[in-house]
């Protein structure tokens, strides 16, 4: 576990992995519901989509991050 890191190594990416499989899987149930017109049904599709694209975002940050810092450099967002 590193000092600055409330999980341990290894944990977050896979986790956030598998919950953006999860709401990418929901949002498409949910697709149906969406086309039939329904107010909430859309809402859904937007908000499961939305989530799922923000965890592979975070995944994809926090992947490079951990690169970086395994390889002793400086990470993306540091100098």
């Amino acid at each position: 576990m590193t000092e600055d890191s409330l999980f341990p190594d290894g944990f977050l990416i896979p986790i956030s992995g598998l919950l953006a499989v999860v709401l990418a899987v929901l949002a498409g149930a949910s697709a149906p519901a969406a086309f039939a017109g329904d107010i909430v049904g859309i809402a859904g599709v937007v908000v499961f989509g939305g989530g799922s694209i923000a965890l592979m975002v975070f995944r994809y940050r926090h992947g490079k991050r951990r690169e970086a810092a395994a390889e002793g450099g400086a990470g993306p967002d540091e100098e």
